[in-house]
């Protein structure tokens, strides 16, 4: 008998960026991770969340929730079908390592025709930065460096789309979860 996990869900996003998954009861979690992604890097959680609530996942605690093992049966964690129009299971990503977080780029910040925009450099605590690279300049300054590769950092999210009216909105823009 086949089971639709109808709504899988990577942490941080919201239902609009839900996916369907299907896969029989008798099979493995083992197998669900890898059908989503290179199982060994996934962390999963059962959920069931309503599909038409985002301010749910926004104040989510994993920690709350079963984490789905490997080694156990679809049916042990859904012995029936899961509720239709909810969110079954997040899919926490594998972290990353400084160069890997490093190296994931902003998308570009429009900005809007009414914005303002300041004359002074970027303070930092009031303070203006000891140095500015230019952004070409940066990955060859960075290459210098021996990075450790222990994975330890989430992916950043960054907001799409955004369009800029003043300095706040930067900070919102390319601000990571």
């Amino acid at each position: 008998m086949s089971i639709t996990l109808c709504l899988c869900l990577v942490e941080g996003n919201t239902t609009a960026n839900a996916f369907p998954v299907d896969i029989n009861k008798d099979q493995l979690v083992g197998h669900l991770k890898e059908a989503i992604f290179h199982g060994d890097e996934l962390k999963l959680w059962k959920v069931e969340i309503p599909g038409d609530h985002d301010d749910h996942l926004r104040n989510l605690s994993l920690q709350d929730q079963y984490e789905l093992l490997a080694i156990n049966d679809i049916g042990d964690y859904w012995p029936t079908s899961p509720p239709k129009k909810h969110i079954h299971v997040i899919v926490k990503l594998p972290l990353l390592s400084l160069e890997e977080a490093l190296s994931c780029i902003p998308p570009p910040i429009s900005y809007s025709p009414d914005c303002t925009t300041s004359k002074t450099t970027t303070k930092v605590n009031g303070n203006p930065p000891a140095s500015v690279q230019y952004w070409g300049d940066f990955f060859d300054k960075m290459d210098q460096f021996r990075f450790d590769q222990q994975p330890i950092f989430e992916r950043p999210q960054f907001i799409p789309d955004k369009v800029v009216n003043n300095e706040e909105d930067v900070r919102v823009a390319i601000d990571v979860k």
